[in-house]
């Protein structure tokens, strides 16, 4: 299991999920009032394709990566109110302010995908989320242009 030290940027661990994070994943959905579409979080391995963030014993984070080659991908991202960056007006969300949780968790992603052998990470930005965008471009982001984002329930 790959771990990241994130002792200068956020207090506390970043790790690779197993599947017994993953009910701690669906939780974290579930405060972040975050659409999961349905998703099981008790299927056996979901845990291999996400990284979560927690501190004394609390999920707080978690990120979908997958590493394939020369393709990688970053996914959704679920951050802890807690744990958001904050606007001027007092609110948060990964749309207002990036948080140090949600830079580390994309500074972690990336090292692990490069490690891994991934020549090019892809994911998929909301448009209102400008400030993730920014951070993505000052670290060498390109966009790609507009795409209709399509998803289908399996039978799973």
């Amino acid at each position: 299991m790959a771990t990241v030290n994130t002792t200068t940027t956020w207090p506390g661990t970043i790790r690779l999920a197993s599947d017994a994070d993953t009910p701690r994943i669906g939780e974290l959905y579930r405060i972040c009032q975050w659409a999961d579409h349905g998703v099981d979080w008790t299927r056996p391995g979901v845990g291999a394709w996400w990284l979560i963030a927690e501190r004394e014993g609390q999920v707080l984070g978690a990120l979908q990566l997958i590493a394939s080659k020369p393709f990688g991908y970053i996914g959704d991202i679920v951050v802890h109110p807690s744990e958001r960056g904050q606007s001027g007006n007092g609110t948060s969300g990964l749309c207002q302010t990036f948080g140090i949780l949600a830079r580390t968790l994309y500074a972690s992603a990336l090292y692990i995908l490069e490690a891994a052998g991934v020549e090019v990470v892809m994911g998929i930005v909301a448009e209102s989320a400008t400030s993730l965008q920014r951070v993505l471009q000052r670290h060498g982001a390109t966009d790609l242009g507009h795409y209709v984002l399509m998803a289908r329930r399996t039978g799973a």
